[in-house]
């Protein structure tokens, strides 16, 4: 199997000086101790809702929405999701009505702290296999062919990306990622753009739970993976600058403690399991 841990290979492994500096300073000074003499403060923080395994809003879990929770267990904040689309999200942060968002792009908002690297994301151009485009496939060769990507990806990841993305007539951006897959397999758009997790996520419960012989028949097409991107490393974006603080150190102690490794692992089981068909 393809293990998750290969999928977030630049995953902000958290340099040796900066758990030093976590041990060596205050850097637990959100520990439960401290609860008496803080007020509780609730952080209202727009959650990406269509992104499994990293969020799977039917079970208010995933490995982004365990480590938001983990990084501030045991201090005086605590976290309410709110699912919304990406781009709606940045929005209500702006507006203030939201004290943080995950899979932050500073340069979306116009507003907040960033905090150290928590996930990185492996976006990938998906085609079907009887196309027969080439392995290696770049921004160029995309820029006559039918394209679904995720919400904001002409934001995100590139400059030529975005120009081409403008000039393309056939280029289109959703918000429900299930969707961009009902478009490669049913409608036969020439790419679609999106994490590979996510792609392998929503791939196997169509497999797993369909009960529709003709849509399974659909859904185990050979489909052609094609490397265009390099990874997108999201940090977390904070209104307030010792709510991101408070974050980082969380994060840190998840690093030092193995919860980070342990959360990873939860989820192995829910990605990349696309490797049991014809994936080229």
């Amino acid at each position: 199997m393809l293990k998750l841990t290969k999928a977030i290979a630049t995953y902000n492994k958290i340099p040796m000086l900066l758990a030093m500096w976590a041990l060596s300073t205050n850097a637990f000074s959100d520990s439960t101790s401290n609860l008496p003499q803080r007020i509780s403060q609730n952080l209202d923080i727009g959650i990406s809702f269509s992104i499994p395994p990293w969020v799977i809003v039917e079970s208010n879990s995933g490995i982004e929405l365990d480590i938001l929770k983990g990084a501030f267990k045991g201090t005086h904040y605590t976290v309410t999701p709110h699912y919304v689309p990406f781009a709606l999200a940045y929005k209500m942060f702006d507006g203030k009505q939201l004290d943080g968002v995950i899979n932050a792009q500073k340069h979306l908002a116009k507003q907040g702290y960033a905090s150290n690297p928590v996930v990185t994301f492996n976006n990938i151009a998906i085609s079907l296999k009887k196309k027969a485009f080439p392995k290696r496939v770049d921004i160029d060769f995309m820029k006559n062919k039918s394209i679904v990507a995720f919400q904001n990806a002409n934001k995100i990841l590139g400059t030529a990306f975005k120009k081409m993305s403008e000039k393309n007539g056939e280029y289109q951006e959703v918000s429900k990622q299930s969707l961009q897959l009902n478009l490669l397999f049913i409608r036969e758009v020439d790419f679609i753009v999106m994490d590979k997790s996510i792609f392998g996520y929503f791939w196997n419960k169509v497999i797993k739970q369909s009960s529709n012989s003709m849509i399974k028949e659909k859904y185990t097409k050979a489909v052609r993976f094609h490397t265009v991107f390099a990874p997108t490393i999201y940090p977390f974006l904070f209104k307030d600058e010792p709510a991101r603080d408070s974050f980082n150190r969380g994060f840190v102690r998840l690093k030092l403690s193995g919860e980070y490794d342990r959360i990873i692992k939860k989820y192995d089981h829910l990605t990349n399991l696309y490797r049991r068909y014809d994936v080229d």
